[in-house]
């Protein structure tokens, strides 16, 4: 496996002022690339630190902590489309943990089954990537349904755009694994010294937690602001 250095990293980043120049002259927005370029280094840097740590604790409460820790920050950063709306924003709270709990319970407790369940090098990681991908799928539903409400769209139209627009991401990355990308848990494993056809199995897994995830939380949303809003209505 190759070892990046620190500079190897700095010069991954260089790209980043290019982005941040284009996303800048088309938006006149010069801030949020940049924020959340030093957002994403710091909070990768400090979660390795606290991985390291809690990797050799190794109990189960600091293991469910964490968990519960990137449970509510992915709700919080899935409410950014709507900060600033004057809608309630709990409903992309209970989408996010209750779709990404039970697909973590059935990934970890029937699929993968580590023993013990507890293992942080596994249940980590793929906390992470439900709820980053039920965060994305929600956050994405959330914007496109108060979107498609202030143009004048009825409930039913709003609720089959947003679930549409949520899901074409996740669908495109199933049509598109393997042809043209190969993703990143898949590309690890394989850089690791994993064999191909063992790495395929669990991106498999990982790839059918993720679209089911983002499914589950966008409907869960949809359907629970809908009753919601019928209620405040009656």
């Amino acid at each position: 496996m190759i070892v990046l250095g620190l500079g190897d990293v700095a010069l991954s980043l260089l790209p980043l002022s290019v982005a941040l120049i284009l996303y800048g002259l088309s938006v006149r927005d010069w801030r949020s690339i940049g924020w959340a370029t030093l957002r994403m280094v710091v909070q990768l840097l400090t979660i390795g630190f606290v991985l390291t740590a809690i990797f050799d604790v190794d109990q189960p409460l600091w293991i469910l902590l964490v968990m519960l820790i990137m449970s509510l920050g992915a709700g919080w950063i899935a409410t950014r489309p709507i900060a600033r709306l004057d809608v309630l924003k709990w409903p992309v709270f209970v989408a996010v943990f209750a779709s990404g709990s039970l697909l973590l319970i059935w990934i970890i407790g029937v699929v993968i089954r580590p023993d013990p369940w507890f293992r942080p090098a596994i249940v980590i990681p793929i906390t992470g990537m439900v709820m980053a991908n039920t965060m994305n799928a929600v956050s994405q539903s959330a914007e496109r349904l108060w979107s498609e409400r202030a143009q004048g769209n009825d409930w039913a139209q709003a609720v089959e755009k947003s679930m549409t627009a949520a899901m074409i991401p996740q669908i495109n990355s199933f049509m598109a694994v393997g042809l043209v990308s190969l993703p990143g848990m898949m590309t690890g494993q394989i850089l690791s010294g994993v064999s191909p056809l063992i790495a395929v199995r669990y991106q498999i897994v990982i790839m059918a937690m993720i679209l089911s995830t983002a499914a589950i939380g966008s409907y869960l949303y949809l359907q629970l602001q809908r009753r919601l809003s019928a209620t405040e209505v009656s």
